[in-house]
């Protein structure tokens, strides 16, 4: 597998971070859902959403959410071009992260947009 950010051939890989836990510093309890926006601009005018494109070569994206409790966390995605737009589960992996914790989710980029939604799981 390659490097995020790397190419291979027609795959392009992004890799993106998000904060957990840590987007809800300013409220009294942690953020119960992130959700990040995976947009390609590898056919913009230096990576510009100012100006059109043509189409671009990003066919995959990592996107990665630091947390606490890695086994707490689920994700999903509504993959633009694919699924009739509409969330659908995503497999999210755990990972060790040189911040901490992390959980990973690997999506599709169809047609130039992707959202990825990581909900945690209620306390039991």
């Amino acid at each position: 597998m390659n490097e995020p950010g790397t190419e291979s051939g027609n795959l392009t890989r992004m890799a993106i971070l998000a904060l957990g836990e840590s987007l809800a510093a300013d409220r009294a309890s942690p953020a119960e859902e992130v959700r990040a926006d995976v947009a390609d601009l590898t056919a913009s005018a230096a990576g510009s959403l100012e100006t059109g494109t043509d189409e671009g070569t990003c066919r995959e994206a990592s996107v990665e959410l630091l947390v606490e409790q890695p086994e707490s966390w689920r994700a999903d995605a509504a993959v633009l071009g694919a699924a009739d737009d509409r969330f659908r589960a995503a497999r999210l992996t755990p990972k060790e992260h040189r911040e901490g914790a992390a959980v990973a989710a690997t999506v599709p980029v169809v047609s130039g947009w992707t959202v990825v939604r990581f909900r945690r799981l209620p306390a039991r």
